[in-house]
């Protein structure tokens, strides 16, 4: 019977630093390699919020890399001026907000898959290349500040037929 009982032994007083350095060292990574980085170091002079909604998004890319999606973790936040970007509190170690102004971006094009509608912004500059996939409710800031680049992006779904 003595050999039955289980030790429950706590857990060892260093595991939460580790799993709290582990996780610092990994935000680290993921920002150096995504881009996030260079994003922030170009365009983070400012860190002041611009008043507004903000809209999550599913999906970021960074120089056409697919490899870490921060999926739900960015929001961007529209203004008169540009695209204001930040994370989500627990992300935001090695993840400083960035400022992309309007100029940057180089097209909008609609998007539609399944269930979901949006939009992926297109933005270029000289810290790389910047895909960000925002909710079809996007389209309501693109109208107030640049209706322009929601216009040149229109693309008919289905292209007419050429008359014979």
């Amino acid at each position: 019977m003595i050999f039955l009982a289980q030790r429950s032994d706590p857990m060892p007083w260093w595991f939460p630093f580790f799993v709290f350095g582990m996780w610092l060292l990994i935000n680290n990574y993921n920002s150096a390699r995504t881009g996030w980085r260079a994003f922030s170091e170009c365009y983070g002079g400012r860190r002041n919020r611009p008043k507004g909604p903000s809209f999550g998004s599913p999906y970021i890319c960074f120089n056409g890399a697919w490899r870490f999606s921060y999926s739900g973790v960015v929001r961007v936040v529209p203004s008169i001026d540009g695209l204001w970007f930040y994370t989500v509190i627990y992300f935001r170690p090695f993840h400083s907000p960035f400022f992309i102004p309007w100029s940057l971006v180089t097209h909008v094009e609609p998007l539609s898959m399944w269930y979901w509608r949006g939009y992926r912004v297109h933005i270029q500059s000289e810290a790389g290349s910047l895909a960000v996939r925002l909710r079809w409710t996007f389209k309501d800031a693109l109208l107030r500040f640049r209706p322009d680049l929601l216009q040149a992006s229109y693309t008919p779904m289905i292209s007419p037929s050429p008359e014979t």
